[in-house]
């Protein structure tokens, strides 16, 4: 997946899925992963609901699984009979002429176990609540970083990752790169311009030698490139010290999203500002 040109994020995903699923399968599977069926899959489905894991995360490590079984054993899980399996889809061939629709069985298509996805409703972060948030932060840097996601809508990952050449501060504007190298152009605000600004001139230590716009400014890692741990633990300090248990950083991407939607801007306008691959994210504000 790698030599795919996946992102480095994606590639320590699958390879963090393929661990928890090993750890189960050593401990509780007195077999070779060869042998893995559907029901084993089932029952490692219900041990990763006991432990609170979301239904996105364990689809996608079913995926990963079933990714890495087939590249090893170059045939599909078995299916087990103590399962029951959703049916086969059907796939449109094409109209023919007075609009008819036709269509058909494909045998190729080979249904997967996965879990119900709930599709629960956007819940932005409140005025009050903002305001909240911006009185514990103590540095210019950690204002641009809430910013970039309330301002821009942009993702942890492309938060960090964000490099010295990708910010014009003459033409006002910033180039991302977000998820599958998918790139776009975001307005910077006159508030996030100056935030940045003051950072560049106040914080950012002299001898960095990172290309990237945000880096750590304490430790013994001063200068280098923030990580998302960090950026994560920074959250985590900012949460218990203002209460505010919805702010975490993809919040703020979604409260972007919705105030854009609130203020009429349109869904495809939305989904390129967002960085979605399907419409389908951006009708959820």
């Amino acid at each position: 997946i790698e030599i795919k040109g996946l992102s480095p994020h994606t590639v320590r995903a699958y390879a963090y899925d393929l661990l928890v699923f090993y750890r189960w399968w050593f401990a509780n599977r007195k077999k070779a992963f060869k042998k893995l069926n559907t029901f084993d899959l089932q029952s490692w489905i219900e041990y990763q609901r006991k432990q609170n894991a979301k239904p996105a995360s364990i689809n996608r490590r079913l995926s990963a699984i079933e990714s890495f079984y087939r590249f090893s054993f170059g045939e599909n899980i078995r299916r087990s009979n103590m399962v029951s399996h959703p049916t086969r889809g059907y796939r449109n061939i094409g109209r023919k002429r007075l609009g008819v629709l036709s269509v058909r069985r494909h045998p190729s298509i080979e249904p997967s176990l996965r879990v119900k996805m709930p599709r629960p409703l956007i819940n932005p972060l409140e005025a009050e609540e903002i305001q909240r948030f911006f009185k514990v932060l103590r540095h210019y840097r950690d204002e641009v970083i809430v910013l970039l996601m309330l301002f821009c809508g942009l993702r942890s990952a492309e938060v960090i990752d964000l490099k010295m050449d990708n910010v014009d501060f003459i033409r006002k504007r910033i180039r991302v790169w977000g998820k599958g190298g998918k790139e776009r152009i975001l307005p910077l605000p006159d508030r996030l311009i100056y935030a940045m600004k003051k950072y560049l001139s106040l914080e950012r230590p002299d001898v960095s030698q990172s290309k990237h716009f945000l880096v750590v400014l304490h430790a013994d890692s001063r200068g280098e490139k923030m990580t998302l741990i960090g950026l994560r633990s920074l959250f985590r300090y900012w949460r218990e010290k203002t209460g505010v248990k919805k702010a975490h950083p993809h919040n703020f991407r979604h409260s972007f999203g919705t105030n854009m939607a609130r203020y009429g801007v349109s869904l495809p306008v939305l989904q390129k500002m967002m960085g979605h691959a399907e419409f389908k994210h951006t009708l959820r504000y």
